[in-house]
């Protein structure tokens, strides 16, 4: 409850601190989900404002094309003991620890990675680049 009413009234004080003659009505919209229950259109401009407020987490998801609801699934019991053992010790081994290690401490230094962020750009493109570095190393068929 005490984070709701943070992030709702961090959300008003941006809000607010743009005046209504300052927002372009030909502005882009973004839907922000901000928690399960709690999805707003905002202006991108408001948006730029949220990325550099640390207490306010929400995801950008004006693109996304997904049921709101998927009815009719069964959910699949949950396992009592571990399967599939022989595919992951023969996998384990191809795991560079320190790869991984290397990957997340590069990802968590961007400020943000808000796809249209500067930051944002910025880990997409070192995303990209890491993949083509791993896709030079595969073998030529």
């Amino acid at each position: 409850m005490k984070w709701t009413l943070l992030l709702i009234v961090s959300f008003v004080v941006i809000c607010f601190a743009i005046p209504p003659s300052k927002i372009n009505e030909n502005e882009e919209m973004r839907l922000l989900q901000f928690g399960p229950d709690h999805k707003e259109w905002v202006p991108f401009s408001v948006v730029e404002k949220l990325i550099c407020d640390k207490d306010v987490h929400f995801m950008d998801i004006t693109d996304f094309n997904y049921p709101e609801e998927i009815k009719d699934v069964e959910a699949l019991p949950i396992p009592t003991k571990p399967a599939r053992q022989t595919l992951v010790r023969s996998i384990l081994p191809l795991i560079d620890v320190n790869l991984v290690t290397k990957t997340i401490t590069s990802l968590s230094d961007f400020y943000t990675r808000y796809y249209r962020s500067e930051t944002g750009v910025a880990a997409a493109k070192w995303l990209q680049s890491a993949y083509q570095k791993n896709c030079n190393r595969l073998p030529k068929k």
